[in-house]
């Protein structure tokens, strides 16, 4: 199974509903894709998007994407609607309204670095920043404890711009879609775990030089799929409805290349989603410059390997699938004569095992979350409730977060000692340490 090669097939015209949908390449708008594999989730209904797609690579650039967007509108609609879940990486089981002002501390380490790098590129506190992407506002927060005062963002999440709001922080509604027309230039554009999330990339960084005054600067912060295999710890976490798009170092710096930016420079930024969850990311400070007379921004995907993302992905997959298969063995091994059942925690991980473990065919009877903002959402026709809400006796528990089990594990053995709770417990899966 893994080692099949699936053939390269021709991307149709938007639009064509006669045959698989896919969008063209995201940094060179080639049209030839290769399947690396097909994605199946189980997800809320007012998510409004695919439950099924195909991760794909790019037959000229080496690009890969998710086709999961095929309706690039859909996908900013889904970040708009008051049902979007904002700080939703690591599933926590609190709402973000109850962090501290300046965030996590998993926030607030990751956010430290990125500002000691801005910093190093910015040089004066004067300078005019945007957040493009601020969610609840903690870099616009940190930022201004570091001594920079002109400092605003946006976010299409009405509720991510109240929440930075009610911080004190200068946020507004919109998107690189929907620009408030008042926002004016800026010397300094950041773009922190943005640009996986965007449909339409170029066209967004296109849009995206009107803000920025010639010379001013882009920070751009992304996942490094280069490296997801390396630090694996949830099948196919990666792969979601939210991370169409899956850069490597030379992707990134190609698709900043072709929308008019130069390289200042670009490191990593590994950080910690949870304890004991590291992450492999990428970062970049590009400047704004003309392209010379008449000629564009010529490609320059000759300069570097075009298969080497492929290769490292197709590593991923391999790996994900394992797992995917080990958790599946856990699961029918630990619910064995079992057919109603409740899970709890939802969010990255529990939309993935819904949709491609034995859990899409059982009678799950409860979702549980203790987040309000996801008790807002309906999973295959059920609300989802608090941890407050009334289960028969006989319905076991089964946690989707491998970092919340403990505490679940004692709020049941608290309030209800009889509970059945069941745990998957984290993979075997051995990760780098994140240096600091």
């Amino acid at each position: 199974m893994y080692g099949h090669t699936p053939p390269i097939i021709d991307v149709p015209a938007q639009g064509d509903l006669d045959g698989p949908r896919f969008r063209p390449c995201p940094v060179c708008n080639g049209d030839r894709v290769e399947i690396l594999h097909t994605q199946q989730l189980g997800l809320p209904a007012e998510f409004d998007l695919p439950e099924e797609f195909d991760l794909v690579c790019c037959a000229n650039c080496g690009m890969v994407y998710s086709d999961t967007a095929p309706e690039p509108e859909r996908l900013t609609a889904y970040y708009r609607a008051s049902t979007y879940v904002f700080g939703n990486w690591a599933d926590r089981e609190r709402p973000a309204a109850t962090d501290a002002v300046l965030g996590s501390p998993f926030d607030v380490s990751r956010l430290a670095v990125t500002i000691d790098h801005l910093a190093a590129a910015i040089g004066s506190h004067d300078s005019r920043i945007l957040d493009l992407g601020c969610a609840s506002g903690h870099l616009l927060a940190l930022l201004a404890e570091r001594g920079f005062s002109d400092v605003q963002g946006i976010d299409p999440s009405p509720t991510a711009v109240a929440t930075a709001q009610a911080r004190g922080r200068r946020a507004m509604v919109g998107d690189l879609d929907s620009l408030p027309a008042e926002l004016g230039t800026f010397d300094v554009v950041v773009l922190t775990h943005v640009l996986e999330h965007l449909g339409r990339p170029r066209e967004a960084l296109a849009r995206l030089r009107d803000l920025v005054r010639p010379g001013g600067l882009v920070y751009a912060e992304v996942p490094d799929a280069s490296r997801y295999a390396d630090f694996l710890v949830e099948p196919f976490v990666d792969v979601n409805v939210e991370h169409v798009n899956h850069f490597s170092p030379e992707h990134l710096d190609e698709l900043m290349h072709r929308s008019g930016f130069v390289a200042v420079s670009n490191g990593r930024n590994d950080f910690e989603l949870a304890d004991g969850w590291p992450y492999p990311a990428i970062y970049g400070v590009w400047r704004r410059v003309e392209a010379p007379t008449g000629s564009g921004f010529p490609p320059r995907s000759e300069h570097y390997d075009r298969n080497a993302l492929r290769e490292r992905i197709v590593t991923y997959v391999q790996r994900s699938r394992e797992l995917l298969s080990e958790i599946d063995g856990v699961l029918a091994e630990r619910l064995a004569g079992r057919r109603r059942i409740a899970v709890r925690c939802l969010g990255y991980r529990a939309w993935s095992l819904l949709g491609a473990t034995m859990l899409r065919d059982l009678d799950i009877v409860a979702y549980v979350d203790s987040d309000p903002a996801k008790q807002r959402l309906t999973v295959r026709g059920i609300r989802v409730t608090g941890p407050d809400a009334p289960l028969d006796d006989d319905i076991a528990v089964v946690v989707l977060a491998y970092h919340a089990e403990a505490a679940v594990v004692a709020e049941y053995a608290a309030l209800e000692p009889a509970r059945d709770v069941i745990v998957l417990g984290r993979s075997g899966v051995r990760v780098p340490a994140i240096a600091r």
